[in-house]
């Protein structure tokens, strides 16, 4: 019997390890590119898709391996939502308004 071979099976290890960081640091670093894109349009092209400069610039000071657009995908959402929430309000408000020449009693 032949005993396995641990330096081996460490190295592998250890090997995509290193790889599986290298391609994170890679996929963050192209992601950091697309939001300093965004950075680089004015403020009306930023409200077109749900952004303001406080968010792009404020996910430009998070922490290096911070993924950005993951950030920024949440801020469109969330905004998304308090958007479709303040329509249905507004039409419930209206729903209740009397119709146009409608007399009051």
């Amino acid at each position: 019997m032949r005993a396995p071979n641990f330096p081996l099976h460490a190295l592998k290890t250890a090997t995509a390890v290193v790889g599986r960081f290298a391609a994170r640091v890679s996929e963050v670093h192209e992601r950091r590119h697309i939001v300093h894109g965004l950075a680089g349009l004015d403020d009306h092209m930023l409200r077109d898709i749900g952004l303001n400069r406080c968010d792009v610039d404020s996910v430009l000071v998070q922490p290096a391996l911070t993924d950005g657009t993951l950030l920024l995908a949440e801020r469109v959402r969330d905004s998304r939502r308090h958007q479709g929430a303040v329509t249905q309000e507004a039409q419930d408000w209206t729903a209740l308004m009397p119709k146009a020449g409608t007399r009051l009693a």
